[in-house]
């Protein structure tokens, strides 16, 4: 993937026994041999189609994306700038919601992804493991400097100096190899850091997930160093496992 490193996919992956893999050919015919259409969505997204790219068995990874409803892959792959938003997944494991659409991030992720979430997460329980998510949590690094610098005690209240410190110099985007001992001590105050970013309703992908019947497991530490990606979430990402499917609207190919 070039969307970051996500070496926590691989770690965290349910592997399909045998039996599952050998369904996976027929499942594919039957069921993303065609495009599933959205309702009840506004403007673009009125006749929008959902297309599988990728993933010819479980073991590869896929992407689903949104197109407008004259729009095929092929059409994609002259100009992937006619994409309104996309998911990917990874055997059991779900990651990298974006909306591309600039008129469609309006919506949300949570209303223009959802059909997308659905769709793969009915791909994934149809070979009988149960679906993950590996979260985002862009705009951690700015929530903490505000929360260290202008003291709020639902997080400085709980966090020594030195755990402090070394969060003030994480959240400015410091690589992580030249400075291994500041992202030890920082750990944990960190991850109390994360944990209150998604409470408070701030991390937009977590919320596409949770609002899927996800609930979220783990704060990972360092799952994805990638110099973007450490300016702006410090390396931390969201585990969530999903634990029903809210709605059946978009199971029933």
């Amino acid at each position: 993937w070039k969307n970051g490193n996500y070496r926590l996919v691989i770690a965290m992956i349910s592997i399909a026994s045998r039996s599952q893999r050998r369904l996976i050919s027929h499942y594919n015919r039957q069921i993303f041999s065609s495009c599933k259409r959205l309702s009840s969505s506004p403007s673009i997204l009125d006749d929008a189609v959902i297309h599988r790219m990728g993933g010819e068995s479980f073991s590869e990874s896929c992407e689903y994306l949104l197109l407008p409803a004259d729009m095929t892959l092929h059409h994609l792959k002259e100009d992937p700038k006619i994409a309104i938003a996309s998911i990917r997944s990874y055997r059991n494991m779900v990651f990298g919601a974006k909306i591309f659409d600039e008129d469609v991030k309006k919506h949300g992720l949570v209303k223009t992804c959802s059909p997308l979430l659905q769709t793969a997460m009915a791909y994934t329980e149809a070979q009988g493991v149960q679906a993950r998510a590996i979260s985002t949590l862009n705009g951690l690094c700015e929530f903490a400097r505000i929360c260290i610098e202008e003291n709020d005690a639902a997080i400085t209240s709980r966090l020594d100096d030195q755990s402090l410190d070394a969060c003030l110099a994480i959240a400015s985007g410091i690589p992580q190899a030249d400075n291994k001992e500041i992202f030890r001590a920082g750990r944990d105050g960190w991850k109390l850091l994360a944990k209150e970013f998604i409470e408070r309703g701030l991390a937009e992908e977590v919320d596409l997930y949770k609002s899927n019947g996800a609930e979220v497991v783990s704060i990972e530490h360092l799952a994805d160093t990638s110099e973007k990606y450490m300016k702006t979430a410090g390396g931390a990402m969201c585990l969530l496992f999903f634990t029903h499917t809210k709605d059946s609207r978009f199971t029933n190919f």
